[in-house]
């Protein structure tokens, strides 16, 4: 209990100001951290006119791993997003066998001052050939005092080395809202991982720097 609390400690400490699914990645996988364990997610997208930071710390107990983050609108931001997420999975990937994981989270904005969305996502992560992994995901979007809508979407890791990959993914929302991004993510020692991501959707283009710390990563 007390690595917990500690890791848990450190993990808040690292989150300087405080969600999109996988951190710097738009669709999630069907991991999660160990328990015992923590990790911490961060990541900062610029496009033109506006850049965004957001950092998400997580922490397993019980099987269960609760995430707590927020991002910040660096141009103009009339006040952060904050998240909470909880994800449980409920089968683990193998060497040939798909893994599953489910997810409840929620986002509020801090300058509105009330509750944003809720969310839920069931997440698969499909290994195709010892190097590739597929990604899919299919969730549902609940805006407050709004109808809600279906999401998804799909993502390719293939291990070029072993200690670098490229990424693909593609994701879509019922109200129209399409995205797509690629980039490659290299892993480095001390369990920390960065990600360097290209994408685009309806507002323009964006490129993604995310920095990753997992110490319960096998690598």
């Amino acid at each position: 209990m007390h690595k917990f609390s500690a890791a848990l400690l450190a993990a808040l400490v690292l989150a300087p100001c405080g969600v999109r699914a996988g951190a710097s990645l738009l669709v999630d996988d069907a991991g999660t951290t160990a328990d015992g364990h923590c990790q911490l997610e961060s990541w900062l997208s610029a496009r033109p006119g506006a850049s965004e930071i957001t950092t998400m710390p997580a922490c397993a107990v019980g099987g269960l791993e609760y995430s707590v983050g927020a991002s910040e609108n660096l141009a103009a931001s009339p006040g952060p997003m904050l998240y909470a997420d909880i994800k449980h999975t409920l089968v683990d990937m193998g060497e040939h066998t798909p893994g599953l994981a489910v997810a409840l989270g929620g986002d509020w904005h801090h300058g509105d001052g009330g509750f944003d969305a809720a969310t839920a996502n069931l997440a698969a992560s499909v290994p195709l050939e010892p190097r590739l992994t597929l990604q899919v995901d299919l969730g549902w979007h609940a805006p407050h005092l709004a109808h809600g809508w279906l999401t998804g979407g799909v993502g390719l890791e293939y291990r070029a080395a072993a200690h670098w990959s490229w990424l693909a993914e593609a994701y879509v929302e019922g109200d129209g809202y399409r995205a797509a991004q690629g980039g490659l993510r290299l892993r480095l020692p001390n369990a920390v991982s960065m990600d360097l991501l290209g994408g685009g959707d309806r507002h323009g283009h964006w490129v993604t720097l995310g920095f990753n710390w997992s110490p319960d990563d096998d690598g």
